[in-house]
């Protein structure tokens, strides 16, 4: 259960939950900004080496605590590509510590030092060398002749009525009339009128009647590829598409303590925990919570896996996956199961919470293995789906039981109509 060893030469930018035992080559302080972080050459017992940068936020947890030629258990890391102009490392990669690193000593960890190699001043006017990593110097600096600069990238309202919600339309005006006639006859959508009111357009679907699960995962939700769901900027529903590709490393761990009367956390040393509700919870309940990169045609964003979806994907509850890692003799949270990557490279539709604030979607449902599936995907590559709807408006009335809609965009969504 508990993540194997990996190489420094194995490392690559495919996870964030790598596990490595290195020794601590070098390690030196960079100030940029009027900001310090630190920076340091980590090495394995194979003599790998490769950049490690600890980002300013960070410098106050592990800079005391990571020592010159001590060895250290040093795990859930970015990593990016190294593609500094000057590189301390030769490695492809670079590891960059995040909240979730965990660094632990390990100076049982047979890891010899690392030589130093050294390139001649005659090698270096003569053109043999390696132009763009520089590993050690021995000299005096003269001048600085290059300086490096980094720039910060920054990178609809929508809302819907669908299923069971009512939306009232006069249908005595033309536009609207036109608009009525243009659904599809199998469409499932009907018109109910009412003596003395306008026609209303209502979902089929009522509260007795039984959705499939395909029809949950459309109820009351906007459906839209990642790559519109991103730039979405207020809390919407919505129904995508998606591969799992990541698990994200978190402060947190992969489970919290649950309260037994809602969602939130218990909190507190000892029984009985209380959550942010006011709730007092006796029995410690773990539930999942995982954050993964879920991927859709070159777009990505971060989705939350809650403790019903992640029991479904896994085949074990939390306290089952948390019970097994303590008789393997792990307590950290922070230590991923290797379990968790079941979930990884899977092709799901899912119902999700856009969260604008926190630039992540919360799972709210998920179908795998579904013709949906891939009727889903298809659908988002259709030029309905890039350019979607046909505007239309109705003159502001107000009468009793009658809602004014003045602009709005019709999107075909099979089996369902979307209004958003």
């Amino acid at each position: 259960m508990a993540r194997p060893l990996a190489k420094i030469c194995d490392i690559n930018d495919t996870k964030e939950l790598w596990k490595v035992s290195v020794r601590v080559h070098h390690k030196w302080t960079v100030v940029s900004n009027k900001r310090e972080h630190f920076e340091m050459i980590f090495v394995d017992v194979l003599g790998g080496d490769i950049h490690v940068v600890v980002p300013a936020p960070h410098v106050s947890l592990f800079s005391e605590k990571i020592v010159l030629d001590h060895s250290y258990t040093v795990s859930n890391f970015k990593v990016q590509a190294n593609v500094a102009v000057f590189r301390p490392s030769s490695h492809k990669f670079m590891l960059k510590f995040t909240a979730g690193t965990t660094v632990t000593d390990d100076n049982n960890a047979d890891i010899p030092p690392k030589p130093l190699v050294f390139t001649k001043f005659t090698d270096i006017i003569n053109g043999n060398f390696n132009k763009d990593v520089l590993i050690d110097v021995i000299g005096m600096v003269e001048s600085i002749g290059y300086s490096q600069t980094t720039s910060g990238k920054f990178p609809l309202s929508v809302t819907n009525t669908f299923n069971l919600i009512v939306l009232g339309l006069n249908t005595d005006l033309l536009p609207m009339k036109e608009f009525i006639e243009s659904f599809p006859k199998d469409s499932m959508i009907t018109l109910s009128g009412q003596e003395g009111s306008n026609s209303q357009l209502s979902a089929q679907n009522s509260e007795n009647q039984q959705l499939t699960p395909v029809q949950k995962l459309l109820s009351k939700a906007v459906v839209m590829p990642i790559g519109d769901i991103i730039k979405l900027r207020t809390i919407t529903f919505c129904a995508a598409v998606g591969e799992t590709k990541m698990l994200v490393s978190s402060p947190y761990g992969w489970y919290y303590r649950g309260c037994h009367a809602c969602s939130c956390i218990a909190r507190g040393d000892r029984a009985p925990f209380e959550c942010e509700a006011g709730h007092f919870t006796e029995a410690e309940i773990f539930r999942y919570k995982i954050e993964i990169e879920v991927t859709h045609v070159g777009n990505s964003c971060n989705f939350l896996f809650w403790d019903r979806e992640c029991e479904l994907l896994l085949g074990l509850s939390a306290s089952q996956m948390r019970h097994t890692m303590i008789k393997a003799g792990i307590h950290d949270p922070l230590e991923f199961p290797l379990a968790l990557d079941q979930m990884l490279d899977c092709k799901m539709a899912f119902k999700v919470k856009w969260q604008s604030r926190w630039k992540n979607a919360s799972v709210v449902m998920l179908l795998k293995n579904d013709p949906f599936v891939k009727e889903l995907a298809d659908q988002f590559d259709t030029d309905e789906m890039k350019q979607p709807g046909v505007e239309a408006t109705t003159t502001v009335r107000s009468e009793p039981n009658f809602v004014v809609v003045r602009t709005f965009t019709v999107v075909k969504c099979t089996p369902l109509l979307m209004y958003c």
